[in-house]
C-alpha cells in the first residue's frame, strides 16, 4: 500500500525517479562487474542483456569508467570489450567504440589485447565511430558522424575520417594550461 502512495506523491511533486536513457542501469552493471566475484559478474552481465532489449544500449560491464560518465540522451550506443574512459566523458546517442581483438593486437607484457582508450574531458558525438584499439587524448572532442581509425592527441578536435584539428591556446581549458 505505502509503494503506490509513495509513487503518486512523488509523482505530484515533479519528482521521478526513473531512469529514461539507462545510464544508472549502465553504471551500475559496471559496478557489479568490478566488485568481483561469480554472482556480481552474472548480475553484471543480465544488467547488460535488460538495458540492450529494453534501451538498445549495449555497453558490456567489462568496461573502465572514470568519475562522472555520462550517457546524454536515450538512443542505442555501443561500447565493445575492455573500453576504458576517463573522468568527465560525454557520449551523445549513437556512438561506436569497437576494439578488435586479432593476433597483432596481443601485448606480451600485461597478457591481454590493447584496448581503446579515452583521457579525461572526451566527448563523443552523435553517431561516431572509434574503429580499433586507439588512444583518445584528453580533452578531444569527436565531433557528430567522424570516424576515428587512428590515435588522437590531447586537445583535439576530430572531424569527417581522421582529421584531426588541434585546438588554439585559448579554447584549451586552464586546468590543462598548467601541465
Amino acid at each position: 500500500m505505502w509503494f503506490p502512495l509513495k509513487n503518486l506523491i512523488k509523482s505530484l511533486l515533479g519528482i521521478y525517479d526513473y531512469d529514461r536513457v539507462g545510464e544508472a542501469q549502465v553504471l551500475k552493471a559496471v559496478r557489479l562487474y568490478h566488485k568481483g566475484g561469480r554472482f556480481n559478474r552474472f548480475r553484471a552481465w543480465r544488467l547488460y542483456n535488460k538495458n540492450l532489449e529494453r534501451y538498445g544500449i549495449k555497453v558490456r560491464p567489462d568496461i573502465k569508467v572514470g568519475k562522472n560518465f555520462h550517457l546524454v540522451h536515450a538512443a542505442p550506443v555501443r561500447i565493445g570489450f575492455g573500453v576504458s574512459f576517463g573522468d568527465n566523458c560525454k557520449l551523445y546517442p549513437y556512438c561506436a567504440v569497437m576494439s578488435s581483438i586479432k593476433p597483432e593486437d596481443w601485448d606480451e607484457k600485461h597478457g591481454t589485447y590493447n584496448k581503446a582508450s579515452f583521457g579525461n574531458d572526451c566527448i563523443l558525438g552523435y553517431g561516431c565511430a572509434v574503429i580499433g584499439n586507439h588512444k583518445i587524448g584528453d580533452d578531444v572532442t569527436i565531433g557528430a558522424h567522424a570516424i576515428v581509425t587512428k590515435d588522437v592527441p590531447s586537445h583535439s578536435v576530430v572531424v569527417g575520417t581522421n582529421h584531426i584539428i588541434p585546438k588554439r591556446a585559448d579554447q584549451i581549458p586552464e586546468k590543462y594550461k598548467s601541465l
